[in-house]
């Protein structure tokens, strides 16, 4: 019966943890993006006349034009019309709990199952990737396909089952509709992969290396590359829409004007988030090499946010996910395994890195939003305040057990108060500059 209350009681305790990855859900901004209404006036429009081939809204005559989003503009409208500002907000809320539970599995899948990691870098991921870039625009939709298609393709690669390559074509058809711009990043994002297999390939036939367990066949993603690229064209616009991105970039004087198309400057308070994760990431892939799809998916989605703001999103949608593979070894928490000194000091700095990052993270974002956050709170009904102060506190007992643990196993308990100072000063430091 103990036993069974114990167990129970773990339960508990990990379900109220892996919950956390959903707080990244309270900082959603209840203001619509300024681009909303020419979205909004063009999926009345196609409602109404049909797919647009010249551009309806300007002075201009018989202007030929592509519209890249024409059936994100047709789901924004549709929900706007049924339901109403709110109706685009909750939409917003969909589509982040399905990124965010992607994003989960995904981590889970990488980590070998290590939920405490999974957990942890999903919380991290959510609650600076929401606020800054969930907002009513269809990026929402082809982040959501792109992470979508990683995990079919980690799946692929781990299991060497064909029927995971299944669901990419799919993901073409929706992505060249929904957000063509962006249909071209689902043949980039192959490209890891594609690498991955043809190395070991290479490997394998120059050493006579046996199959190993990681080893997945080449051939079968290239056919899905070339049966999703066909597909492609099912669309109105045809190649139009296919080579939209090749014909809609590159102009300097556009690039000038549009903020978003900008390279990231480190003095911005983006800037110096993004700098600062680069530089956690190349400090765990120091400690641990992962494998090279790994490597070419934070390396490429990088090089693309350090190029444009706008490419900010893919960086910590598509390229944070790997370093649960770092720390797939490690447990982080006592309800889990027991808590012996081994393995305590096996992730001492790790558990110290991690609880400063995410308290930081948490307070920061807690900071810049309050404004909207604060409303939100006082129209919550008594019942619903209440039980969010009940998760606050349970979150804080959580929390102090956890350094009561850290003192009764360890001498060194001012060492790690002094950590925890010393690092908040250097963010606080760093962030004044």
């Amino acid at each position: 019966m103990l036993k069974k209350c114990l167990t129970e009681k773990k339960e508990f305790k990990k379900l109220l943890f892996c919950s956390s990855i959903f707080i990244g859900l309270l900082f959603i901004p209840y203001t619509l993006d300024n681009d909303i209404w020419f979205l909004l006036n063009s999926g009345r429009y196609i409602l109404i006349h049909g797919i647009p081939h010249m551009e309806p809204f300007t002075i201009h005559q018989d202007f030929h034009f592509v519209m890249q989003q024409w059936l994100s503009a047709v789901i924004f409208w549709k929900v706007y019309a049924s339901f109403g500002p709110y109706g685009l907000i909750i939409l917003l809320h969909i589509v982040d709990i399905f990124i965010t539970y992607i994003l989960f599995r995904l981590c889970m899948l990488v980590s070998s199952r290590n939920w405490q990691i999974a957990t942890i870098i999903t919380t991290i991921v959510g609650v600076i990737f929401i606020p800054l870039f969930i907002r009513t625009r269809p990026q929402i939709f082809s982040g959501l396909l792109l992470l979508i298609e990683i995990f079919f393709l980690e799946k692929y690669s781990r299991t060497r089952q064909k029927k995971y390559l299944s669901i990419l074509p799919f993901l073409s058809v929706l992505l060249i509709n929904l957000h063509a711009a962006l249909w071209p990043m689902l043949f980039v994002l192959m490209l890891p992969f594609i690498a991955d297999a043809l190395l070991e390939k290479l490997r394998r036939l120059k050493q006579h290396f046996p199959h190993s367990a990681m080893h997945f066949p080449l051939s079968p993603l290239l056919i899905c590359l070339c049966v999703s690229f066909t597909v492609g064209f099912c669309n109105p616009y045809g190649w139009e829409s296919m080579s939209y991105l090749s014909r809609s970039y590159g102009y300097s004087e556009i690039n000038l004007l549009v903020s978003e198309m900008h390279p990231v400057v480190i003095t911005s308070l983006l800037g110096k988030l993004l700098f600062l994760m680069l530089l956690y990431i190349t400090i765990v892939y120091a400690r641990k090499v992962p494998p090279l799809r790994y490597i070419l998916l934070t390396g490429g989605t990088a090089f693309m946010a350090l190029s444009a703001n706008r490419s900010i999103f893919l960086l910590f949608l598509l390229g944070i996910f790997p370093s649960a593979y770092v720390f797939k070894n490690c447990k982080l928490l006592t309800f889990d395994t027991p808590y012996t000194v081994p393995t305590y000091k096996s992730s001492y700095r790790l558990r110290c890195g991690l609880i400063i990052l995410l308290l930081s993270a948490l307070s920061f974002i807690f900071y810049k939003q309050w404004s909207i956050l604060l409303p939100k709170l006082l129209a919550l009904s008594i019942a619903a305040n209440i039980i969010l102060f009940i998760a606050g506190l349970l979150f804080l007992i959580e929390f102090f057990h956890f350094l009561k643990k850290i003192h009764q196993q360890f001498s060194s308990y001012n060492k790690f108060c002094k950590q925890i100072s010393a690092s908040l000063q250097s963010l606080f430091f760093y962030f004044m500059l």
